[in-house]
This record gives structure tokens, C-alpha cells and sequence, in this order.
């Protein structure tokens, strides 16, 4: 008789978030070596955290996401964003984030606009720049439309590296300067200060490797804490394809957590979806479409 067998890895200390993975297995029968596996990323239940009720439907979505859940299941049916069939072996990672596609049916305008007000803030709340402003820094309406977007390796774009790692109490002793300190906040650009030191060229994307994985644009030489990955660029990069490319790489947020973190390995593993011409990324496309936008001025 096949028993399934449900394994939960669940952190052992709460404050810690540690995402919980179950795996389903059939009893006394061998998985085939080319069979694949199905992956699902069964995050969103629906439910809500609040005081004195604790975690319930406040929706009442659970019956319907449910059932979406076990069908996916089932039938093995893969979606960009929330499941996919792969061949693995005991050597491989057994998560779906290791795998999926990122569904980028989701971006919009929005998104990057987003992108550029966080980093017109961050200019402005660090005396960067002496204003922000709504305007584009262009009128000609670019539309985005990700019907010709193709899938570019990241370590073709980038040559993905690590930073030096400068102690805060040693930039201190520096004092106070112009150098932003790059540290693995997801706030204020990434930037923790400035001082009066610096170890890394500007004009590079940053990535945090110790949790979230989040990227940022560092237009300007700075100094990093640890765990503070550098993408450098292989191409001719200016702020507004760098806005851009942020964005884009914001959407692989989610593939990293505490205990899967955004490390170089797995960085050179992933390919990004991008605007195309010629087989090659449309940069010029990409400048345009972000002059285009409100707040673009502000850069």
C-alpha cells in the first residue's frame, strides 16, 4: 500500500522567517531518474494576522485558492509565478524557487515609476539633489509592452562579484563625508550614512545576500558592510537604464529568504526578461521608456 508521507521544515525560532517547505513522497515507490517533479510555490493562503483573532479568511478566499492549490497539484500544471516541472536529482535544490519563471504579465508602469520616486527620495532626504519634481524628463510617451521581452543570462549583463567589507567603526574613524556606506537594508537605497572613505567604483547595481536580495542603484563610489554583492555591468550603463534594471530585478525578490539567500551562485543561475532587438537588450528602449515617466526629471 503507497502512504504519502507530508515533510515540514518549520523554523525553530519564530522570530526567525524561515520559509516552510513540504514535500510529498509515495511510499515504496522509487521516483524515476527522468520523471520530473512538480513545484509549487503555495505562498498567498489568503489569510490575515490580526489582534485578539489571531490568522483567519478575512476574505473568504481560502475555499477558492484551495481548490487552485490541488488542482495545480493534480494535474501538474505549471504557471510563471506559481509552479513548474523539473528534473532533479538528490544533488539539486528541491525548492520552487530554485526554478520558476518570474511572471512578468504582472509589471507595469507603476512598478518603475515606484522605483524612480524611491530613488529621487533617497537623493533628496541625503541633499543629493535640491528638488524633486512629478515631470518626465522627456514628453515622447514610450508604451511598455513585454510581448517581445526575451530571457537574458544575468551573468552575460553583469560580472557579479563581491565588495570589500568595511567594519562601520572603521569609517568612522574617517568621519563624515561624501562616500555613501552600502550596507543590506532595504530602505534609503541601501544606504546606512557617508563617509569619508570609499573601496567600490559607482555606476554598479548592489545586491543584499542576506536575506531579501534586494537591489539598488549606486550611482556614486561607496564603501559596503558584508554580504553586499556588486553587478557590474558589462554593457554602457547610465542612471535611467540602471532605474530599469532595478526594477526588473526587484521581481526576483521573492525566489531568496533567510534560509535561501541571493548569493553569486545563485545569481549566475537566473536570467531576466528583457526588452529585445536584434537578440541583444534594447538599452536605448530602456533609457527611453524611463525619461518617459513621472519623476524621472528628479534623477
Amino acid at each position: 500500500m503507497n502512504i504519502k508521507t507530508l515533510i515540514y521544515r518549520t523554523p525553530l525560532n519564530s522570530k526567525v522567517g524561515v520559509v516552510s517547505c513540504i514535500m510529498v513522497f509515495t511510499a515504496q515507490k522509487p521516483h524515476p531518474k527522468s520523471k520530473e517533479t512538480y513545484f509549487g510555490y503555495y505562498k498567498n493562503d489568503g489569510f490575515v494576522k490580526r489582534k485578539i483573532q489571531g490568522r483567519f479568511d478575512a476574505y473568504d478566499r481560502w475555499d477558492e485558492i484551495k481548490e487552485k492549490w490541488i488542482s495545480y497539484f493534480l494535474n501538474r500544471k505549471s504557471k510563471a509565478g506559481f509552479s513548474i516541472n523539473r528534473v532533479v536529482t538528490p544533488l539539486d535544490e528541491w525548492s520552487a524557487e530554485a526554478y520558476m519563471e518570474t511572471d512578468y504579465s504582472t509589471i507595469s508602469k507603476e512598478d518603475f515609476i515606484t522605483t524612480l520616486l524611491n530613488y529621487s527620495t533617497f537623493l533628496l532626504s541625503n541633499r543629493l539633489t535640491n528638488q524633486i519634481q512629478l515631470n518626465p524628463f522627456s514628453d515622447t510617451e514610450v508604451n511598455l509592452n513585454i510581448d517581445k521581452w526575451e530571457l537574458f543570462e544575468l551573468d552575460k549583463l553583469f560580472t557579479i562579484t563581491g565588495s570589500k567589507t568595511t567594519p562601520l567603526l572603521e569609517l568612522e574613524e574617517y568621519g563624515k563625508g561624501k562616500y555613501s556606506y552600502v550596507t543590506t537594508q532595504a530602505t534609503n537605497n541601501g544606504v546606512d550614512g557617508f563617509f569619508d572613505y570609499y573601496t567600490e567604483d559607482g555606476n554598479v547595481l548592489t545586491v543584499d545576500s542576506a536575506v531579501l536580495g534586494y537591489c539598488s542603484y549606486q550611482q556614486f563610489d561607496f564603501s559596503a558592510s558584508d554580504h553586499v554583492e556588486k553587478l557590474i555591468p558589462t554593457f554602457k550603463m547610465n542612471k535611467y537604464v540602471a532605474m530599469f534594471l532595478v526594477t526588473i530585478m526587484n521581481l526576483e525578490k521573492y525566489r531568496y529568504n533567510y534560509g535561501r539567500k541571493c548569493s553569486q551562485t545563485r545569481m549566475k543561475q537566473i536570467s531576466i526578461k528583457l526588452p529585445s532587438k536584434n537578440g541583444k537588450p534594447d538599452f536605448e528602449y530602456m533609457e527611453n521608456f524611463i525619461k518617459s515617466l513621472n519623476y524621472s526629471g528628479s534623477i
